[in-house]
């Protein structure tokens, strides 16, 4: 049985990733912000209450990490996968947006999302991402931060997503450094995009079903091995330009 962490596991990708871990027999650790405030993921920890444990957790303080990190604790000695999934929109960035309409306050919040709060989990849980490591050396442990397909430079061409895609794009350069951090030895590190989804995020207009999309995806990171460092893949496992 392997133990999965995943933020921002309330609603939409983060739920389908504790669905489909939850139906394969692991042991999950799913973290959202409110989870006062999910009634989907109660009603999943309702089906396997002793594998899929419910996480207090904000990505952007550190007193919230701290706290979640002492919840997963309780429960295990070991991490073999974190999916750093947690990430928002701003209302105003689903239709097109430009310069002058930015509110840079509302943009430092999204960056400190998606992009920051990515690192500040990695940091505090890389010790039980370690551990995995150290008592089962066959089985590399494994760091997912789910970017966009907006975090690609060369692809976005269009002026609308400022926040958004700016903070993905920040990510994407946050997971090639931990790539290659030596805290991360041993590891697989990557940015995965898990395409236009049908979520309350991605809206009913989207191409994917969430299922569809988590399954690719659960596929790319069973097949990652340590060498895996760095980078930038579709859910699908096609390689997205940077």
């Amino acid at each position: 049985m392997r133990h999965i962490l995943i933020t921002g596991a309330s609603r939409g990708i983060g739920l389908e990733f504790a669905r489909q871990y939850l139906t394969r027999g692991e042991r999950v650790f799913a973290a959202c912000r409110r989870p006062d405030a999910a009634p989907k993921l109660h009603a999943l920890a309702a089906l396997a209450p002793d594998r899929l444990h419910i996480v207090p957790l904000d990505v952007t303080d550190q007193a919230s990490i701290d706290a979640s990190y002492a919840v997963v604790r309780q429960h295990t000695d070991r991490l073999h996968v974190l999916i750093n999934n947690a990430g928002v929109l701003l209302e105003d960035e689903k239709t097109p947006d430009n310069l002058a309409a930015l509110d840079f306050a509302r943009v430092g919040q999204v960056f400190a999302t998606n992009a920051l709060g990515a690192v500040m989990v990695a940091r505090r849980y890389i010790e039980l991402l370690k551990r995995s490591i150290d008592m089962e050396s066959d089985i590399p442990s494994k760091i997912v931060n789910i970017t966009s397909g907006y975090g690609s430079i060369q692809l976005h061409t269009h002026n609308d997503t400022y926040a958004y895609a700016a903070s993905k794009a920040a990510l994407n350069m946050f997971t090639r450094i931990l790539a290659h951090d030596a805290l991360t030895r041993g590891m697989a590190v990557i940015a995965l995009d898990p395409g236009w989804v049908r979520t309350d995020m991605g809206t009913d207009a989207a191409e994917l079903a969430p299922a569809e999309s988590v399954g690719g995806m659960l596929r790319v990171i069973d097949a990652l091995t340590a060498a895996d460092k760095g980078v930038f893949l579709r859910w699908d496992g096609v390689n997205v330009p940077w």
